[in-house]
């Protein structure tokens, strides 16, 4: 949906794949521009544009549910890159710095807390009605029973994501129609 695969487990191995494979494809044009001895600072605005926007895309809505073998994959295409534009330094934290660029996983982190906290303090905004109001723990239990969840996930982890209440939301709006 909107470019992002998702399985029935609300898995996104297939997805992270997807956008490795479409990164490595545009490494491609990174390196021969690296031939054709483009400065530093372009070939960073380049990577920025072309193949950090892919790996970063969606990112807000899907961080929290990406595993840490994921993450790394994602990670390792951007250490990939800055290597291609600054052969000389062997740090990966270092030319970042040269870079000015942070690391993916915090970069995608960032990203996340920003627009879930925008959500979450407006009121206005199309998707708060979807976030789960908190409830005491004395009530948990008993609203657990009353309002189960249609949609099983097998972590905790990603119960307790916005996406996955918004995914429930939807599956009981179709199963009503349906």
């Amino acid at each position: 949906f909107l470019g992002v695969i998702i399985d029935q487990y609300l898995s996104f191995n297939s997805h992270v794949a997807y956008v490795v494979q479409k990164a490595q494809k545009r490494y491609f044009s990174l390196l021969q521009l690296k031939r054709m001895s483009v400065a530093t600072e372009k070939l960073s605005m380049f990577y920025i544009a072309h193949i950090r926007s892919i790996l970063t895309y969606c990112m807000p809505a899907i961080f929290p549910l990406l595993t840490k073998t994921q993450i790394e994959s994602l990670e390792n295409v951007q250490k990939l890159c800055t290597k291609m534009i600054l052969p000389s330094s062997e740090c990966y934290y270092e030319r970042l710095n040269v870079l000015s660029l942070p690391p993916l996983a915090l970069f995608s982190e960032n990203l996340y807390q920003t627009h879930f906290l925008k959500i979450m303090s407006d009121e206005h905004h199309q998707l708060h009605s979807f976030i789960p109001e908190r409830q005491s723990a004395c009530r948990r239990h008993s609203a657990r029973l009353k309002d189960s969840i249609l949609v099983r996930s097998r972590t905790t982890k990603r119960q307790n994501t916005f996406f996955y209440e918004w995914f429930n939301q939807i599956w009981k709006i179709v199963c009503y129609w349906f």
